[in-house]
This record gives structure tokens, C-alpha cells and sequence, in this order.
């Protein structure tokens, strides 16, 4: 997968880059890098959005997402996402996680896979989680696409968005989100505004 470093998130005139790069020496497994941000505070039930869009490379990920606070194992990862697929420029994933690092990858939440009637990265757009204490629903430029009630976090979560790759060596990764090819890189998403409004 990809190292997360501060240069690869980038605060330009009028939105924040996110960036995947190439390394010109792998570090350990590592061919690539990746940028990320995360609030320093916890929030509640409300709605997010995010306005964004996503020029992303094929083995890459692009992600405006929830996530409670990290503890060491065994910790009960809580996270409501929206996740950009490399693989399709118009593949956009929507699930709720409740797992430990000990359960099997498949145990994690039930993803829903959706194709945007648009290619993500052509323009920005408005993505938006709606989390409640029985539900979470999902939403693109104010449409309503899906809805799930299960493993609903049930404690204050931070916002995160990040770009990154996983491993390009696994099978599992490079069906997820494509196969990766290094000379294709920089990748980058583009963060407009995010914007919380709480219930």
C-alpha cells in the first residue's frame, strides 16, 4: 500500500489536492505515497458533505469518510465511508464498517458499489453521509442513493478524507480498484469544501 507523507496534501488557492505518488526508491513494500487529512475533533449525528472531485489513477483510492477514534487492538473500528474506485472513473462505494483487525477483510460492513451517472473526475460534485442513531443514508448532489442500518456507529466520529493505494501485489486490491501502473502516476483528488451539520 501507499506511505501517508505531509507533501502529499497540498493547500492550494482555492481547494485542498490530495495526491498518490510514485517514490523514486521503494521504502520497505512501499512504491508509492499517499495524502490524508483528519479533524482533530469528534462529531455526532447530522449530515457531512463533501464537494469534490476525483482525478484518480487506476490501483488508487479517493475517500471522504468517518471514523472513531483509533485505539490499540483489540479496537472496534467504527467508520461510515465513501470511497472512489480506480478501477471505473465513475465507481463510487458507500458502506458502513464495525470490525476488529482480526476479522476476516469480508466481515467489514456490506458495501453497496454504485455507477455515477457522471465520470468523477470531470467536475466537482456533493457527497453526503447522513448518519442517525438507527441509519445511515447516502447522497449525491442532493439524491438519495442508498440507505443501510447496520453496524451504524454508535460513538462521536472524526472526518477524514484521504487518496491512497492499497497493495498492487494482491489479487483482492488490484479487483477492487484496479490494477496499478506506476508511470500513471501522480494521482490526485480535489477537496473543495466540507461541511457539517449537526442533529
Amino acid at each position: 500500500g501507499s506511505l501517508i507523507r505531509p507533501s502529499d496534501a497540498r493547500d492550494g488557492k482555492d481547494f485542498l489536492t490530495l495526491f498518490v505518488n510514485r517514490l523514486a526508491k521503494p521504502v520497505g513494500k512501499h512504491p508509492f505515497t499517499g495524502g490524508g487529512l483528519m479533524s482533530r475533533s469528534f462529531y455526532g449525528h447530522g449530515r457531512y458533505t463533501v464537494r469534490m472531485k476525483s482525478n484518480i489513477r487506476s490501483g488508487t483510492v479517493s475517500s471522504f469518510f468517518l471514523m472513531n477514534k483509533w485505539e490499540p487492538e483489540p479496537w472496534l473500528h467504527k467508520e461510515i465511508d465513501i470511497e472512489f474506485l480506480g478501477k471505473d472513473p465513475r465507481t463510487v462505494q458507500f458502506v458502513a464498517h464495525r470490525y476488529t483487525a482480526s476479522q476476516n477483510p469480508q466481515a467489514m460492513g456490506k458495501p453497496f458499489v454504485y455507477r455515477l451517472p457522471f465520470v468523477y473526475g470531470d467536475g466537482f460534485h456533493d457527497y453526503s453521509i447522513h448518519w442517525t442513531k438507527d441509519k445511515v443514508d447516502w447522497s449525491v448532489d442532493g439524491n438519495k442513493i442508498w440507505e443501510a442500518a447496520h453496524d451504524i456507529p454508535d460513538e462521536p466520529l472524526a472526518i477524514l478524507l484521504n487518496h491512497w493505494g492499497p497493495d498492487p501485489r494482491e489479487a483482492s486490491s488490484r479487483a477492487w480498484v484496479g490494477a496499478m501502473n506506476l508511470d500513471s502516476l501522480p494521482s490526485k483528488a480535489e477537496y473543495l469544501w466540507v461541511e457539517y451539520k449537526p442533529e
